[in-house]
């Protein structure tokens, strides 16, 4: 059995298939930790994703993306980098 990249088999390749992954996320985590925060489980996965994300943004980016969600949270407008990243620190617990 020759396996690519994309995990397809030599039939696959013969046959012209494409593989389709279906991928099952356990959300129970966010529903804990949001069982003692005001935050939803949407909300908390857009924080979360967003600090994990945010290194890889440009500066200007970051900052501005960051206000926005500061804003949609009611904290403090006119936060630095390191203020954004404690506003979002605490938020999540």
């Amino acid at each position: 059995m020759l396996v690519d990249r994309q995990h397809r088999r030599l039939g696959d390749l013969a046959a012209g298939t494409v593989l389709v992954r279906e991928e099952r996320f356990d959300l129970a985590k966010y529903a804990q930790a949001s069982a003692g925060n005001a935050l939803s489980a949407e909300d908390l996965e857009l924080v979360t994703s967003f600090m994990a994300r945010s290194d890889s943004l440009d500066p200007e980016a970051r900052v501005r993306i960051g206000r926005e969600l500061v804003k949609r949270f009611g904290g403090p407008e006119a936060l630095d980098e390191a203020g954004l990243r404690s506003f979002f620190e605490k938020l999540v617990g």
